[in-house]
């Protein structure tokens, strides 16, 4: 019962801040309550592959979301730029989860 408490406390306060919203439909409740549990699956998941790193995961949430993909647009043209640059933390992160940044975009 403290697991369950637990993933419904992540899933509305905190991190994920899950907020009531108006459905009208069974359908859209539906939509709603996968979303949630997926949200939760992603959260949890990454949860347990990062426990050795031994960072909040709110934390590493706010360190992944630095990285930040750019498009400069020019007339006739644009650069896309992915970063070359990223702290120590993030490089664990991404090396933990096995993640790859594309060649090119």
């Amino acid at each position: 019962m403290a697991v369950v408490e637990s993933n419904f406390c992540t899933l509305k306060t905190g991190f994920l801040d899950i907020r009531p919203i108006f459905v009208r439909t069974e359908e859209h409740v539906r939509g709603h309550v996968f979303l949630c549990m997926l949200a939760l699956k992603v959260v949890l998941t990454i949860n347990k592959k990062l426990v050795g790193l031994n960072l909040p995961l709110e934390y590493i949430f706010e360190i992944m979301d630095e990285i930040q993909y750019t498009e400069h647009i020019f007339p006739g043209y644009s650069i896309k730029v992915i970063p070359a640059i990223l702290t120590e933390e993030q490089r664990a992160i991404i090396n933990t989860l096995k993640l790859t940044f594309p060649q090119s975009v």
